[in-house]
């Protein structure tokens, strides 16, 4: 019995990887324990104040909350007041136009100040390179850092630019030391919602 047990216990697992979801998945993550060694005090507390956001953008749009969490980390370091010479803003750096384009298809106005506002635009925009590029997480976070065109251009000829495969290969590093820290919640696919239609227009 014992055996057949284990059997089970590990049949329900496989079937529960497959579907992106691991025990413990309604539980929520406890951001203050969330803690990376390069973070200082100040980064820690950002981490712990704005961490049940991202969790609960990355929820709304089906995405892992440890890959969401790394992207603000290496676009903002948490800080919602962060802006780029090119004028990127917020927790995910949304530029001008692209949050506008993201406010006519949610079909909301786009706040990029404001941390709930900016996780969810930057949430649903990438979802939406998630799907553009078929699941495949490193391609989407290329087309997030440098737009879909020029994914799909590096995509055709091979190879990502030098400063998106250096974006990309940070985010992948600080996702799983995210993932690390989070526990079992933090191990989630970055696909746990059905997917939308490929929007290919951004």
């Amino acid at each position: 019995m014992p055996a057949r047990c284990a059997q089970m216990f590990w049949l329900v697992a496989a079937l529960c990887a497959a579907c992106g979801h691991r025990p413990g998945h309604g539980e929520r993550i406890a951001w203050t324990a969330v803690v990376l060694p390069e973070a200082d005090p100040e980064v820690s507390a950002r981490i712990a104040q704005y961490g049940p956001l991202v969790e609960r953008a990355a929820e709304a749009h089906g995405l892992d909350p440890a890959l969401v969490a790394a992207v603000v980390w290496v676009e903002s370091r948490f800080d919602p007041s962060a802006r780029s010479p090119a004028g990127a803003v917020g927790l995910m750096q949304l530029m001008p136009r692209t949050a506008r384009e993201i406010g006519r298809r949610m079909g909301k106005r786009i706040r990029r100040r404001n941390p709930a506002s900016n996780l969810d635009a930057g949430c649903f925009y990438l979802r939406r390179m998630l799907d553009g590029q078929r699941g495949n997480v490193r391609w989407a976070l290329a087309a997030y850092h440098a737009g879909p065109g020029n994914a799909a251009r590096y995509r055709r000829r091979g190879r990502m630019s030098e400063a998106t495969a250096r974006y990309v290969a940070r985010v992948l590093e600080v996702r799983r030391r995210f993932a690390e820290a989070m526990g079992p919640k933090g191990l989630a696919g970055p696909l746990n919602a059905p997917r939308a239609p490929v929007d290919r227009s951004f």
